[in-house]
This record gives structure tokens, sequence and C-alpha cells, in this order.
């Protein structure tokens, strides 16, 4: 059972080379229904992005942020084993643009990660580009994160003050809105009865698509076999 529900994450997550939201939503409910596999979903995502072409990487950490956002433990605490080397080597091998949806990313993960997790990944990005802005960690636990708007952020990577919101804050942006549900507390929200329904009838639709589309390229290969 394991090794085919695995493999069904695989072939779909395969397909996911643009920012396709009813895709995204597919794999989020997906990695919800297999959460026994938590760890094996976590490696084949983790992969993908390793080995994803630069323009492809984007959509893969969107999933990934679809999926902490809204399903929370145990993909949170699997991601967060590698989340530096997952993220810096997203960083390293995009252009400029997706280097800034990358910096809003990161800015929604405050309420996600520890702040320890995320000074690491912000320290490590840094090497590589030292425009990098760098939240430092809290003097003491009761201390709260500091409002990213306290420091100083190169223009490079915002253009303008509404991009930068305090920690608990969301990125209000085109990319954001490829999260099934966004993340309104430090705890993801489990999604409802309606709109996991809804959802569920997106995936019915996604899935008759994939398959019409599989069907004809099966078909288009059979036909110039035949020529």
């Amino acid at each position: 059972m394991a090794e085919s529900a695995v493999e069904e994450y695989r072939s779909s997550l395969s397909d996911l080379k643009n920012n396709s939201k009813p895709l995204i939503n597919m794999l989020t409910i997906l990695a919800e229904e297999n959460k026994q596999y938590a760890e094996h979903i976590v490696k084949l995502i983790e992969d993908r992005l390793l080995k994803a072409k630069s323009l492809e990487k984007l959509p893969v950490l969107y999933l990934l942020d679809s999926i902490v956002k809204n399903i929370g433990s145990p993909y949170i605490e699997s991601f967060a084993t590698h989340l530096v080397a997952t993220f810096c080597g997203t960083f390293e091998k995009v252009d400029e643009k997706t280097r800034q949806s990358l910096y809003k990313l990161r800015t929604t993960w405050n309420v996600i990660f520890t702040a320890a997790q995320m000074n690491s990944v912000d320290l490590a990005v840094r090497e590589i580009d030292p425009a990098w802005p760098v939240i430092p960690l809290p003097s003491s636990p009761s201390t709260p994160v500091p409002s990213t708007t306290s420091i100083h952020v190169n223009p490079k990577f915002i253009n303008s003050g509404s991009d930068v919101l305090s920690s608990g804050s969301q990125v209000v942006t085109s990319e954001s809105d490829l999260s099934v549900t966004p993340a309104v507390s430090n705890r993801p929200l489990a999604m409802s009865d309606e709109r996991k329904l809804l959802l569920q009838n997106e995936l019915s639709a996604t899935e008759n698509r994939l398959a019409e589309k599989k069907l004809q390229e099966l078909q288009l290969k059979q036909q110039q076999q035949q020529q």
C-alpha cells in the first residue's frame, strides 16, 4: 500500500512544472490523505526540487508551502530537517525575479518554522547573496521575533514597504494565492469539511484532465510510430 501511494504521488508530482493551483491543491490533498507516508512524500518533494529545472523549482516550493500551512504536522517537522539545504538549493539555481518571490515566501514562514530554523536559512542564503536580509534571533524565548520592518532590507528584494510584513503576518501576493488555505495563526488550521469537499471535486476534475492529457500523448505517440 505504501509503495502504491508513494508512486501515485511521484507520478502526480512530476506533472507540476508551472504554477498550477489545481495541481498544487490536488497534491496537498493527497499529502493530507497519506500523512502516514509523510517522510516518503517529503523526500519526493525534496528530490523534485533538487532535480527540477530552474523554472520549475518555484512551483514545487509553493507546494511545500501549501502543505506545511494547510496540513502542518508531521510535514513541518519532516521538511524542517533539510529546510536550509532545500531552500538554498532552490535559491542558488533561480534568477533574480524568482529570488524576490522566494523572499516573499520566506517572510510568511516565521509562524510555521522556528526562529532558529529560519535564522539558519537566512544566514545560509546570505552566504550566497550578501544582500539577503537576516532576522536576528530573539534574545530570549519570551521575546517575539522582530518585525522585518525594523531591520534594514535591501530594495533588491523588496519593491515597497507593503511587501514587508511583521512576523506572523502574510504576504498578499499572487504567489500566496497558490496555497489552498492561508495560514493565519501560529498553528496550521485543518481544512473545513466544506472546503475539503470543494477541493476533492477539484481534485477529481484535475485527475480527469491529466488522464485525458496522457491519453492524448499516448495516441499521438502511436500515430507517430505508425507513420
